[in-house]
């Protein structure tokens, strides 16, 4: 092999791990957002029933939750909204 292709073929390589490094990256953003953004955090959520005679949007899935049963909860350390 030339100076020449060992070069190309480093490159193509090099190009290669910079393409995975990013797809990585972005399904890491997406599971992150997906969770909240606080998947990384370390802190663990302590749900409680909660009912919501106002108009709430789930935290998770961004469904609407009211009324006056409990049909939702609430977490007690930073009060992240979620539906059933």
């Amino acid at each position: 092999m030339t100076a020449d292709q060992n070069w190309l073929e480093s490159n193509r390589y090099l190009m290669i791990q910079e393409i995975a490094k990013t797809k990585a990256e972005s399904q890491i953003s997406t599971i992150a957002e997906g969770l909240g953004g606080d998947a990384l955090s370390g802190i663990a959520h302590v749900f409680h029933k909660s009912s919501f005679t106002i108009p709430t949007t789930c935290d998770y899935c961004s469904e609407k939750i009211w009324g006056l049963s409990r049909q939702g909860f609430t977490c007690k350390g930073n009060l992240m909204s979620v539906v059933i």
